[in-house]
């Protein structure tokens, strides 16, 4: 609860995101932008007030980019992902969503988009950063696909490639 997380992790409780029903939204295209498909929802509104938190958290210069992670797989890493990168779009900011999985990565369906280029090929080559970049439907967001497996994906974010990533 929000005083063993304030108590125990020592870290402020932004808020909570409602579970959707399994009937909400089978498309699993459409669950991933629910906020900007049901921008009236209770999902829409808990993420606008854990934006809002994570806005009021830090100075503006320090929210440059943050990671979203758990500890075990199905836990909604990327539900939570493509919703709270669209309530920040849908704020007005400009958004660039990384899909830094490389074991699993899922997010490139969700966008419809190939995984064949991105953060992968990025941080191994020469590629250009804006070359990975690709649009999304909902306005003010772009995202970054994890691009193909690496046999070794931890050993990808030692690269000195790594810190020149904006944010």
């Amino acid at each position: 609860n929000q005083d063993d997380i304030e108590k125990f992790v020592r870290l402020p409780y932004l808020g909570h995101t409602p579970v959707l029903p399994n009937d909400a939204e089978k498309n699993t295209q459409k669950r991933y932008s629910y906020v900007y498909t049901h921008p009236q929802s209770d999902l829409a509104e808990s993420l606008r007030y854990i934006r809002v938190g994570i806005n009021f958290s830090a100075p503006p210069d320090m929210l440059r980019a943050f990671a979203i992670t758990s500890s075990i797989p199905q836990e909604g890493k990327s539900f939570c992902s493509c919703n709270l990168a669209s309530s920040f779009a849908l704020d007005g900011n400009r958004v660039l969503l990384v899909d830094a999985d490389n074991r699993r990565p899922v997010l490139n369906t969700v966008f419809n988009l190939d995984n064949s280029n991105g953060l992968t090929n990025y941080l191994t080559s020469n590629t250009s950063l804006e070359s990975v970049v690709r649009p999304t439907e909902i306005p003010n967001l772009d995202f970054v696909a994890a691009g193909p497996e690496s046999p070794n994906p931890s050993e990808l974010f030692l690269s000195d490639r790594t810190e020149a990533v904006p944010g």
